[in-house]
Order: C-alpha cells, then structure tokens, then sequence
C-alpha cells in the first residue's frame, strides 16, 4: 500500500474514533436507548441501545472510509490523480462522523442543538468543498471512470466546471435556507438532489 494511504487511513481512523471518549466518559448519564434521527422539527424519531450507539456507529464509519480508501488505491493503483480533491473526499467522513457524533450525544445528554442548521451547514460546506476543488481534476483522471464512453480532454474539463458551479451554488442555497423555516429547507435540499441527478444524468449522455 502506497505510504500516502496508509497516512490517510491512519489519521482518519484517529479522528473517527476519537470521539468516543466524548461519550465513554458520559456513558452512565446517556439513556438506555438514545435517539440517532431527527425530523425538521428537531424531534428525535429513531432510537437505538446505547452500546451501538456510542460504539457501533463509529465502528461504522470507520468500516465505510477504510472501504472508500481501499476503492480508491484499487482504481489509482497507489497513485493519485487529483490529489486535492482526493485530500477533500478523505476528509469528509471524518469530519462529518465527529461533527454528526458529538451532536447525538450533546442531544442525548439533555443538551438543545439545532439538528437541522447543524446538518444543513455540514451538507452546504461539503457541497462547496466538492465544487471548488471539482474544476482541479485532471482530463486524464476521467480514463479512470467508467463512462459508456471516455470524453475528450476538453469535455472532461467543462463537465468538471459545470459540476463544480453546480455543487457551489447548492451549499450558498442551503445556506440561505437556514434563514427560513424548516419546510423551505427540505424542499431545498430535495430540489437540489434532483437537480443533481439530472445533471449527472446529461452528464452521462453527453460522453455517448
């Protein structure tokens, strides 16, 4: 394994698992059964025992950025290709588990966080990080994808930009969003999602 992903799987692993310590030494003031979803109301609506909570979910992801990582030195064979939008995809589980960890059990401990603005900022500054490092991909990196058919250089290139606008101006609306109720919110990210399916799917088209 190339040493550049044993460093990612490594620091990774560190920041994923370290918030359990959060909720080891608050383990006897958690409930039994501690609430991991939540409605735009910020009502808790799913449940689970607390030792999955606390222990199985980081597990979890620790087991789906270790997957993510692997998939990625299979297709690259060790070497990278975007290096910086590589470094921003590494990242995003890490920092969404602790982000989304700490809340569950803040939440849990009888604390009052906003579910809904804290979940909405993560989305939007993931959005925009994917959307300005998007444009940095290589034209040869697409060979690596698996497209009906492989795009020219410049066609890979505009894709880039055009998804990279795309993911850019989704997070700004999803932070726009936070200024209204929890209704224009949803309807937002589900707006945007579409959207983004159907751009992916003209994307897909425009490599016949």
């Amino acid at each position: 394994m190339a040493k550049q992903f044993k460093w990612v799987l490594g620091a990774s692993s560190v920041l994923i698992l370290a918030p359990i310590l959060y909720a080891v030494q608050a383990y006897e003031a958690l409930p039994a059964q501690m609430a991991i979803h939540f409605n735009l109301q910020n009502q808790a609506d799913q449940w689970v025992a607390k030792p999955l909570a606390v222990f199985g979910l980081p597990i979890f992801m620790l087991l789906l950025q270790w997957v993510c990582v692997g998939i990625s030195l299979i297709q690259q064979k060790g070497k990278p290709l975007a290096p910086r939008f590589e470094r921003v995809v590494y990242s995003l589980i890490p920092i969404l588990n602790v982000v989304v960890y700490v809340t569950m059990v803040s939440f849990n401990l009888g604390g009052k966080p906003d579910i809904r603005r804290i979940v909405l900022v993560l989305i939007g500054l993931v959005f925009i990080a994917i959307g300005n490092y998007l444009p940095t991909i290589p034209a040869t990196a697409q060979n690596r994808l698996h497209w009906p058919k492989q795009p020219s250089q410049q066609l890979a290139l505009r894709l880039n930009r055009r998804l990279g606008h795309y993911f850019v101006v989704a997070g700004v609306v999803l932070f726009g969003s936070l200024f209204f109720k929890p209704l224009v919110s949803a309807l937002c990210l589900g707006g945007l999602l579409v959207g983004l399916v159907i751009l992916l799917g003209r994307t897909v088209l425009t490599t016949n």
